[in-house]
């Protein structure tokens, strides 16, 4: 932790108790008060200097010479490290991102302000922040493609945004979503099941479904039974297990017309409630 990010925090701490119910920055700093009013920060802003404390360090100096050099300015704050800029968030909102020192952002050097920028000095609507994909597209382009794909979340029409599957601010790894996640939206497919599909129990929906988009319906990885064939092939293919699929396979037969509850069952470990067994 470097020396600058230690001293934000200290600061908030000794200067915070000591000022008055109004911002007294607001006295030579009325126009950056008043626009802080319009963002989501408005109350904490017009309180007390706790807000400006944060990011501009202690004030002692600047007041006593009335010189920008003896706060942090823009440039200062620009060049501060990543992991600084948001300690100056933390100072305040920790208790309410308290994994964030071991997510994926952080361990990635991003800081709080990438993301957030715009919500200290001009007035960005908090829904309008939280569901944009732009926020998250300046890093992630790949993914942005994907949702151009024919079949896709629908997260570009604003139906969702990439908040209502990943966890930003928490340990959580972003390749890694969490099966609870889609199982909010598509609890047909959660179970519980009798017989549960063995690949999702061992490698998650991610196993046949591609998240963001696909070239095929359901956002399958691929089309016709080449999903189901990446595992279950074997030397005597087109034998699957110990039964023979010859006629099956050969003749254009499709895995699912059989094996048609592919999420799981509470029937048949086979997945294929019409075989008889």
């Amino acid at each position: 932790m470097g020396g600058a990010r230690t001293t934000l925090f200290v600061i908030v701490a000794l200067v915070a108790p000591a000022v008055r119910a109004e911002n007294p920055c607001a006295d030579c700093h009325s126009d950056q008060v008043a626009a802080v009013a319009q963002t989501v920060h408005r109350r904490v802003a017009q309180e007390s200097a706790r807000f400006c404390v944060a990011c501009h360090g202690d004030p002692a100096k600047h007041l006593e010479s009335g010189e920008a050099k003896d706060i942090l300015g823009r440039q200062a704050l620009a060049a501060l490290p990543e992991e600084d800029k948001s300690a100056a968030c933390l100072s305040c909102h920790q208790a309410s991102w308290p994994s964030w020192e071991s997510s994926a952002h952080q361990r990635g050097k991003v800081s709080c302000w990438q993301c957030h920028a715009g919500v200290w000095h001009q007035a960005v609507p908090r829904a309008e922040a939280s569901r944009s994909i732009g926020v998250c597209a300046s890093c992630h382009g790949d993914v942005t493609a994907a949702f151009r794909s024919a079949w896709h979340h629908p997260v570009a029409e604003g139906k969702m945004s990439c908040i209502s599957c990943h966890d930003v601010h928490g340990e959580q790894p972003p390749e890694e979503l969490a099966f609870d996640r889609c199982a909010q939206c598509h609890p047909q497919a959660a179970g519980p099941f009798v017989f549960p599909h063995r690949a999702i129990e061992e490698e998650g929906c991610t196993a046949c479904h591609t998240p963001h988009g696909s070239v095929n319906r359901s956002l399958l990885r691929s089309s016709g039974n080449g999903l189901c064939l990446r595992c279950h092939v074997q030397s005597n293919f087109p034998g699957v297990g110990k039964v023979p699929h010859n006629f099956q396979l050969l003749g254009g037969g499709r895995c699912y017309d059989c094996h048609s509850e592919v999420h799981g069952s509470n029937v048949n470990d086979r997945l294929a409630p019409r075989l008889e067994r």
